[in-house]
């Protein structure tokens, strides 16, 4: 606290104290004055002598005296680095969540018990669902009906953020099936991660990161089929991350 000569303590903290918190702090005070509390705690700005912001948290203990009088003791516990701390981390989380909504891959998180907790808004578009729908529900939706490759249903324990979170054990370019609410199939290739705490093993999560591949899937199934009806056709099919097909070798 920047004093003048001869100032008071306490007027000097009063001065140091941020404007803009002078009201919040006065009405916490008669609060607990007028509900008989033995105590308050109120955080606040202070300006030092150089024009810098610090935080505080106020911690005061009320001892009444005779009615309308009390002693009150109060220690001021210096926070900014708490502060500054948790401001990095809600720019960090603004710049995450940025990154994510404007993904066109769909991300869902999953807790341990396989319940939907976050997800972006590809999530929603490919699933062909509501973010109501999604949070809190179950990853395995059985209205999605998923599928394999081959036709055969997708047992819940065989979802790539399942086998995660049962296993540890990342999961890479899984293709399956859905069969979102309007029923029209969808194939979809799933990544999953898994979230784990320093010193742990199970993971306590999971993030999975999936593309809409139906048009990809369908071209390899028209392709097939073309090939089929070319009798005695030997070919080598090479298909690029695009989408597109080339024959480097056919007779």
């Amino acid at each position: 606290v920047d004093l003048s000569p001869g100032e008071d303590y306490s007027i000097g903290c009063h001065r140091a104290k941020h404007q803009d918190d002078l009201e919040p702090i006065g009405l916490c005070a008669a609060r607990a004055f007028h509900s008989g509390d033995s105590n308050w705690r109120e955080e606040f700005r202070a300006i030092d002598r150089y024009g810098q912001v610090h935080w505080f948290v106020e911690a005061a203990s009320i001892e009444p005296m005779e009615p309308g009088r009390w002693n009150v003791t109060t220690i001021n516990t210096d926070i900014t680095e708490r502060k500054r701390a948790e401001q990095l981390l809600q720019e960090s989380e603004a710049r995450y969540r940025s990154v994510i909504s404007v993904m066109t891959e769909g991300v869902i998180l999953v807790d341990a018990s396989g319940v939907i907790i976050a997800h972006n808004k590809s999530a929603e578009i490919i699933q062909g669902r509501t973010g109501e729908q999604m949070i809190g529900s179950p990853l395995c939706d059985p209205q999605l009906s998923p599928i394999h490759e081959d036709g055969s249903p997708c047992p819940n324990d065989a979802i790539p953020s399942l086998v995660t979170l049962r296993t540890g054990i990342p999961q890479n370019n899984v293709v399956i099936g859905i069969h979102p609410p309007d029923q029209t199939l969808k194939w979809i290739s799933i990544n999953s991660q898994p979230l784990l705490r320093e010193g742990e093993e199970k993971p306590y999560a999971a993030v999975a990161t999936f593309r809409d591949i139906t048009k990809t899937k369908e071209a390899e199934q028209q392709t097939s089929r073309f090939i089929a009806t070319l009798p005695g056709f030997i070919y080598s099919l090479r298909m690029s991350p695009e989408g597109h097909f080339s024959f480097p070798f056919a007779s």
